[in-house]
């Protein structure tokens, strides 16, 4: 059984952009929370916390299991499927672009930031406020992130440019199903929502 455990109430997608390197996540406290990533090591009392690739798996698995999240989640194409500890829930994604009905299945939009928005709306969530999906940063390693990233290279602007394509797919499903979605960082390269500061995001 897949849990609505956002029921009618409002989610807040936790990224990791550069846009929060100053942010308060003690704002976040008693609010409906789905980490992404690294996002979790800042975020002790997330709902929710959400990879998309098993490289993290492997490179964080220990403060993962540790987190005291009741609901944990990632995702795969069928002939990736990972052996995962009890308590991880593996959604099947089928495909990049829209959205999936099926409640065990998401679309990956080919970023974690839009697994997560479409994993919102499976438990239920009728707001949805983006904080760090800045899709942008000033070309370094570090410059990307508000923590101190993943010692990967710089993302090619043209990788960019697929996720804000496939973000542009997603959002006239969700408004059609009557779920808004806000985007706190005010200098974010998408633009397909409204983009505000994080405070007034949270205060909307």
């Amino acid at each position: 059984m897949i849990p609505r455990i956002f029921e009618g109430e409002t989610a807040i997608i936790c990224a990791g952009g550069a846009s929060l390197k100053s942010f308060d996540f003690d704002l976040l406290r008693d609010r409906r929370v789905i980490a992404i990533n690294r996002a979790h090591e800042y975020l002790p009392y997330a709902d929710v916390l959400w990879w998309t690739d098993a490289r993290y798996w492997r490179r964080a698995y220990m403060t993962l299991q540790a987190h005291a999240a009741p609901y944990k989640a990632t995702g795969n194409i069928e002939y990736h499927r990972h052996e995962l500890p009890p308590g991880v829930t593996q959604y099947l994604f089928t495909g990049p672009d829209g959205f999936d009905e099926h409640p065990e299945h998401l679309r990956h939009g080919w970023n974690s930031a839009y697994a997560a928005t479409h994993l919102a709306v499976h438990l239920g969530a009728k707001k949805i406020v983006l904080l760090g999906v800045d899709l942008t940063h000033d070309g370094t390693r570090a410059g990307r992130n508000f923590h101190s990233g993943y010692d990967t290279l710089p993302i090619p602007a043209e990788t960019m440019e697929r996720w804000k394509a496939s973000f542009s797919t997603l959002a006239p499903i969700l408004a059609a199903k009557d779920v808004e979605v806000i985007n706190g960082s005010p200098n974010s390269a998408l633009t397909i929502w409204p983009r505000c500061t994080p405070a007034d995001a949270l205060s909307a």
